[in-house]
């Protein structure tokens, strides 16, 4: 069995998905754990011997974090990297976490400063460049569905570009905190009929405006208060009216000539494959693990590990 080279670890804000990684650069394990960086219980470093005794790792094989951990609520911070930005300038950026068993690296996150206010990322880099290394050097968008979506645009081994969405948070909160939750079933089954009712909704938006949005979300109580929507369906309407209408936004006036490439889970990615759809678009939906390829290039680049 081959040794663990490295160990590189995808630390987010809930949980974290470890990999340990042989020297020709594929995955000799990996776990994951809910053990995000607002629920720890036990000092970083701990934790982190604890997975590399699980993965067999001696005490001078390295370790490469990325996601929030490297955050100002983290272990350490790794301050932001304007883009555009490339491997190199990731590399660059890399900061040492304070742990005396072995050395430790921890990926820097990236700004980008083209709108009104800054927009930041933090662990998505990571994937992007793991995506990178088969899409050629053509400028593509991309789609990274999550709490906060990112828009991306990409090209020739560079991140030029992103756009963050609040659709998710945003949603939840609507579900939870507001009158329009009141009329939704609790753990309903998404309903593909309401979804695509409310991408449908989500052109309307489009062609009166910004301010529609606003409009047409009130529209959720009306149609269930006048019958013609029910509790069951009322959260996937929801839902394709918010992601449609980012969607919409993210576009602009013209759709790209290239499909649109979708990186997150398996069931929020077909969400925005079918509102992308409906939409006119193309999509194609990446690996969900294209992060253990943005780690080991990364280790590689920064000559933490060889192949």
């Amino acid at each position: 069995m081959q040794e663990t080279v490295l160990v590189g670890i995808d630390w987010g804000t809930t949980n974290l998905r470890a990999y340990a990684f042989a020297a020709d650069g594929s995955l000799r394990a990996k776990t994951a754990r809910p053990t995000g960086i607002t629920r720890m219980t036990v000092p970083y470093g701990d934790l982190l011997e604890e997975l590399c005794g699980e993965f067999g790792a001696g005490a001078d094989t390295p370790a490469l974090l990325c996601g929030m951990v490297g955050s100002r609520q983290g272990w350490i911070e790794a301050r932001y990297i304007t883009t555009p930005c490339t491997l190199d300038g990731l590399v660059d950026g890399l900061v040492s976490a304070p742990h005396a068993s072995r050395r430790v690296l921890v990926v820097p996150g990236l700004d980008s400063r083209s709108g009104r206010a800054p927009d930041v990322m933090r662990g998505e880099e990571t994937q992007l460049l793991g995506l990178m290394d088969g899409l050629g050097d053509a400028e593509r968008l991309v789609c990274m569905p999550g709490t906060h979506c990112k828009w991306v645009r990409i090209a020739g081994g560079r991140i030029l570009d992103f756009r963050s969405y609040m659709t998710g948070e945003a949603f939840a909160a609507l579900k939870d905190h507001t009158i329009l939750g009141r009329q939704m079933s609790a753990g309903a089954a998404h309903d593909a009929a309401a979804f695509e009712t409310g991408v449908a909704m989500a052109q309307e938006a489009r062609r009166r405006g910004p301010g529609a949005l606003l409009n047409l979300l009130f529209g959720v109580r009306t149609l269930g208060l006048f019958e013609r929507l029910s509790a069951e369906a009322a959260p996937s309407l929801m839902s394709g009216l918010m992601i449609g209408a980012e969607i919409a936004d993210a576009l602009g006036p013209e759709p790209p000539a290239e499909p649109v490439v979708v990186v997150g889970s398996a069931g929020l990615s077909a969400r925005y494959r079918d509102a992308a759809r409906a939409l006119g678009v193309r999509t194609a939906i990446a690996d969900e693990d294209i992060a253990t390829r943005g780690l080991w290039a990364i280790a590689r680049a920064a000559k933490l590990a060889s192949r």
